[in-house]
C-alpha cells in the first residue's frame, strides 16, 4: 500500500523527560506522521466521510503529547501509534517520528528523535488470544454491551483485538450517528448487542436488532447507522 496522508511539522508543548525539571518546565515536541491506507474510495467520492479526518488525528496526537507526562519519548510515540490505530480503523499502518529539540545534552546538538512503524499485527499461528486481548476482564461472566458506553453525538469504539489477521471491536452508536460507506479487505461479522441499527451492503439496507447477526463480505462497500442508540460487536478476519 503506497497511499498515505502526511502530517508534517506538528508542534506541541509537553512535559516528558527523565528528569523532574524536564517534566516540570516542559518543552516543544515535534511530530511527523504518515497514515497509510487506501485513498481510492475518497478520491472517487470526494467525501470526507470516506477517508480519515486528519484534523481528528491531529487532535488525538495533540492530546497525547500535551497530556500525561512520560519519562521516555519512546513511550510517548508508542502511545500515539496505539491510540491512532485503535481510533481510526481505516488506517493500516502508521509511521511516526517524534522530535525532542531541547534534549538535555550540553554540547552542540540539534535534538533527539525516535521513529517507529506500526501496523495491525498479524494473528500468527501459535499466538495465544489472551496475549493480544485487551479492555476485557478474564475469568468473569460479562455482558459485552456493558463494556462500551453511549456518548451523545458520537460513535464510541472499544478494541478487544486488533492486528493484521483479525479485529474484534465493540461499537456504541448514538442515535443518528454512523460510519459512512467504506470497504474492508476482510470478511466481517456484525452482531447487534443493543438497540436498532441499519447495515448497508452494496446499496442494500438491512435492519439489525439485538441478537441478530449479518455477514459483510470483503471488498464490498458497506456502512452502519444507528436508527436508535445501537451497540454491536464487529469481528473482521483479514
Amino acid at each position: 500500500m503506497t497511499d498515505k496522508i502526511l502530517l508534517n511539522g506538528m508542534e506541541f508543548f509537553g512535559h516528558h523527560g527523565c528528569s523532574e525539571e524536564e517534566r516540570k518546565i516542559g518543552q516543544i515536541f515535534k511530530v511527523d506522521a504518515e497514515l497509510i491506507f487506501d485513498l481510492s474510495i475518497s478520491g472517487k467520492s470526494d467525501e470526507i466521510s470516506d477517508t480519515v479526518d486528519y484534523v481528528q488525528v491531529f487532535e488525538e496526537i495533540k492530546r497525547i503529547v500535551e497530556g500525561e507526562p512520560k519519562k521516555l519519548i519512546e513511550s510517548v510515540i508508542e502511545t500515539i501509534a496505539e491510540k491512532v490505530l485503535e481510533k481510526f480503523p481505516l488506517i493500516e499502518t502508521i509511521k511516526l517520528t517524534l522530535y525532542k529539540p531541547a534534549a538535555p545534552i550540553a554540547d552542540t546538538f540539534h535534538g533527539a528523535a525516535v521513529s517507529i512503524v506500526r501496523s495491525r499485527k498479524k494473528f500468527a499461528r501459535g499466538v495465544k488470544i489472551m496475549s493480544i486481548l485487551k479492555n476485557i476482564k478474564q475469568s468473569e461472566v460479562l455482558e459485552l454491551k456493558n463494556l462500551v458506553n453511549y456518548a451523545e453525538g458520537q460513535v464510541v469504539s472499544k478494541t478487544l483485538i486488533q492486528n493484521e489477521g483479525v479485529g474484534i471491536t465493540l461499537f456504541a452508536f448514538a442515535k443518528g450517528e454512523g460510519i459512512s460507506t467504506h470497504e474492508s479487505k476482510g470478511d466481517a461479522i456484525v452482531t447487534a448487542l443493543d438497540g436498532t441499527g441499519e447495515i448497508t451492503i452494496n446499496d442494500k439496507t438491512f435492519t439489525l436488532q439485538a441478537g441478530e447477526t449479518i455477514v459483510m463480505p470483503a471488498n464490498q462497500p458497506h456502512a452502519v447507522f444507528g436508527v436508535e442508540n445501537f451497540k454491536m460487536l464487529l469481528v473482521v478476519a483479514f
